[in-house]
């Protein structure tokens, strides 16, 4: 990354006598040789399975331990205390 950024920093990517500089030349052949040996060997961006959100709720309700439902999650100490500043 440090050449794509030292080759976006340039002020042209072409030389006096029209041609491309040898650097640019370089690092697509590696860019090119990297894609093919991925494809090659078969590997696809997938985009990773989420659970819908009903899953995560229900997840969620099942790490809640028995009798504690949704509600305030206030310690109840600090809800007697509150109610008494009221």
């Amino acid at each position: 990354m440090i050449v794509d950024d030292w080759i976006v920093r340039q002020p042209s990517l072409v030389t006096r006598k029209r041609a491309l500089l040898s650097v640019v030349v370089q690092r697509m052949q590696i860019a090119e040789g990297l894609a093919r040996n991925l494809d090659r060997l078969g590997l696809d961006r997938k985009a990773p399975e989420v659970p819908s959100l009903q899953e995560q709720a229900d997840r969620a309700g099942a790490a809640r331990p028995a009798g504690e439902g949704g509600g305030d999650e206030t310690a109840p100490e600090m809800r007697h205390n509150a109610n008494e500043s009221r």
